[in-house]
């Protein structure tokens, strides 16, 4: 039983560990302190804060606040959709797309907003809708 408590005490010290970098975050950028925000997202994305991992590829991805890096943008959507959040999923998707337009990329955001319209994400599923009719008439296009 102490083991047990004691465990539990653990756990809720983690989540709310856990939870304030996150938090201290949003915090920092409502205040304008964009650098700190980042920081403060990246220690929570790697404590496998999914909406953290998401927030941070905005970040890269705009490039409004920091200097825009769609490498990391890349790399930060795809942490955050392998940890379940379905917003990243469907960015990386579109991001793929945006670098490159090959069978193979179109293949794979196909997949990527298939993953966010099952998971909940409803634009994901206008989106791949849209991006499969699109890819039927350019293949019959080219035959």
């Amino acid at each position: 039983m102490r083991i047990l408590r004691f465990s539990l005490i653990i756990l809720i010290f983690s989540f709310n560990l856990y939870a304030n970098s996150f938090d201290e975050a949003h915090r920092e950028y409502l205040k304008g302190n964009y650098k700190k925000a980042v920081i403060l997202l990246r220690k929570s994305c790697n404590k496998n804060n999914a909406l953290a991992c998401s927030n941070l590829a905005i970040f890269y991805y705009e490039g409004a606040k920091i200097t825009q890096n769609l490498i990391l943008a890349n790399r930060y959507n795809k942490i955050g959709c392998q940890l379940g959040n379905y917003q990243s999923c469907a960015n990386l998707a579109k991001l793929i797309l945006e670098i490159d337009f090959s069978k193979e990329s179109i293949l794979t955001s196909r997949n990527l907003l298939n993953k966010a319209c099952v998971g909940g994400y409803k634009s994901a599923c206008d989106d791949r809708n849209i991006l499969e009719q699109d890819y039927l008439q350019r293949s019959s296009f080219y035959e």
